[in-house]
């Protein structure tokens, strides 16, 4: 991929580091994208608690379900709509043990990169975050992990913890996600595909496929979802960065605000159906 980096239009994004990020926003997307890659992982935590609470203090909502340790940290906050899905991100990146972490911000040609040696972003999954941010009004139910990234390697199936942590030590919470009409994890890199691993049904596929216009290019590797959808379907999406998991990682705002957008679109529907695995 070529250099988009112009030195005649390269800014600093630093002043997004502090700001007060809006429950809403398609006006200044990369208000929102910056600053969840300028969050440690505990703040990306408190950013979301902080706004449960207050929903739940405001609205009498139900309370989020909080628990796990370190890399089985993970965060559940209850939807209120009817028929709803469970929205899934992990705040981990694989750049949170980096004590450069994060990394000072550069903007050019509508992408947002890192201008410190050695460190991406942390757009995967980071630019999922702030997906789960600007759809939470939505009223669909929200799942934040951690530990997706811990010990992953090609080939060998780790990672996941906060998942696994879920289904293991929270049978409540795994029967309850698993009662969604179904789970959209938003964690990929593109603008243009979606997986389903294991735990697609041919159906599913097709109306995933139907509801982004996006394709599944195969069934390869894992995320959250595989481990989570133990009794319904899921798919990963595409969120827009690019250069996954390196120190050229970029994310481009305009694929984030389209592909946000159109699950917007979708997931806002009165009616959603349900899909079981059907095992």
């Amino acid at each position: 991929m070529k250099n988009l980096v112009s030195s005649a239009d390269e800014h600093e994004l630093d002043e997004f580091s502090g700001i007060s990020m809006p429950e809403t926003t398609f006006d200044r997307p990369d208000q929102v994208l910056a600053s969840f890659f300028k969050l440690k992982i505990d703040e990306v935590f408190t950013r979301f608690r902080e706004r449960a609470n207050k929903e739940s203090a405001v609205h009498g909502t139900p309370h989020s379900v909080e628990g796990g340790l370190g890399d089985g940290h993970f965060l559940y906050i209850p939807g209120q709509r009817e028929n709803r899905v469970v929205l899934v991100s992990h705040a981990d990146t694989v750049w949170d043990d980096n004590p450069g972490y994060p990394p000072t911000l550069g903007y050019s040609e509508g992408r947002i990169y890192s201008t410190t040696p050695e460190l991406g972003i942390g757009a995967d999954d980071r630019s999922g975050v702030a997906a789960l941010w600007a759809l939470w009004d939505l009223g669909h139910s929200i799942l934040l992990t951690s530990g997706e990234e811990q010990g992953n390697i090609r080939g060998e199936e780790k990672g996941m913890v906060a998942a696994r942590v879920i289904m293991s030590d929270y049978p409540e919470l795994a029967e309850t996600l698993n009662k969604h009409q179904f789970m959209v994890e938003l964690d990929r890199e593109g603008n243009d595909n979606f997986k389903t691993y294991t735990v697609g049904t041919p159906e599913f596929c097709e109306y995933v496929q139907k509801q982004t216009c996006f394709f599944e290019p195969d069934k390869k590797y894992w995320t959250d979802i595989k481990v989570l959808c133990d009794k319904i379907c899921g798919a990963n999406l595409s969120i827009g960065y690019y250069n996954d998991e390196t120190p050229s990682e970029q994310q481009d705002i305009r694929d984030w605000k389209d592909i946000v957008r159109k699950v917007r679109g979708w997931l806002g529907k009165t009616s959603l159906p349900s899909f079981p695995r059907g095992r």
